[in-house]
């Protein structure tokens, strides 16, 4: 579906039009729109999201500020495709407190939260000696829509999931409302969530990052 075509699923849903909806409604109708497609790929690790970037390791650098596409690391590699082992922070500082070790490339990581432009961060041991290129191996950070025209859809996401989107678009609102429906609207979407996910036979491999 383009994003006027979600759009309008909803109006349906909720039972108006885009033309007789109050101020500041259709502003609303994109935002439990994006609401809802957070709900939707945090339900599982999509295959279809799955991606991989380019992952410099700098001489001497210890700290590492993730692309902005993405959302979820799934696994770090190398130069020749061995797995960086992530390690729980608290073990990673002791490691990195009791050994001075330095490699070609780092062994380890650790996710170290978000930088100051919300990209995620990670650190590494050792400290590589040698600037090579690995890889990171990722979700992708799937962007928000709006009626600007600046986006036509949801990208990344396939068209034969977006009637889900528009379901969970639904029941957030109604909990934004307090609906007496909200139970029966509720139940319907996650009911329909769950069918997508179990028939979804190739979920991303995840190498225990989180």
């Amino acid at each position: 579906m383009t994003v006027s075509e979600m759009a309008d699923a909803l109006f349906d849903k909720l039972g108006i039009t885009a033309a007789s909806a109050p101020s500041g409604t259709v502003t609303t109708i994109f935002r439990l729109l994006n609401q809802a497609k957070d709900r939707f790929v945090e339900q599982n690790k999509w295959s279809f999201l799955e991606s991989s970037e380019d992952q410099l390791w700098t001489t001497s650098q210890r700290v590492y500020s993730m692309p902005a596409i993405v959302s979820h690391i799934v696994g770090l590699e190398q130069a020749d495709g061995t797995k960086l082992e992530e390690t729980e922070r608290m073990a990673y500082d002791e490691l990195f407190r009791a050994e001075s070790d330095t490699a070609t490339a780092p062994a380890r990581f650790t996710q170290q939260g978000t930088d100051g432009n919300s990209l995620i961060q990670i650190h590494v041991y050792p400290n590589p000696t040698t600037n090579t290129t690995g890889s990171v191996r990722h979700l992708v950070r799937v962007a928000d829509i709006d009626n600007s025209g600046s986006t036509a859809s949801y990208a990344h996401i396939p068209e034969n999931h977006h009637y889900l989107i528009v379901a969970l678009a639904e029941s957030e609102f109604a909990r934004f409302e307090d609906s007496d429906q909200l139970q029966i609207i509720e139940g319907n979407a996650e009911q329909a969530s769950g069918e997508v996910v179990q028939s979804h036979v190739a979920p991303v491999a995840d190498d225990g990052t989180r």
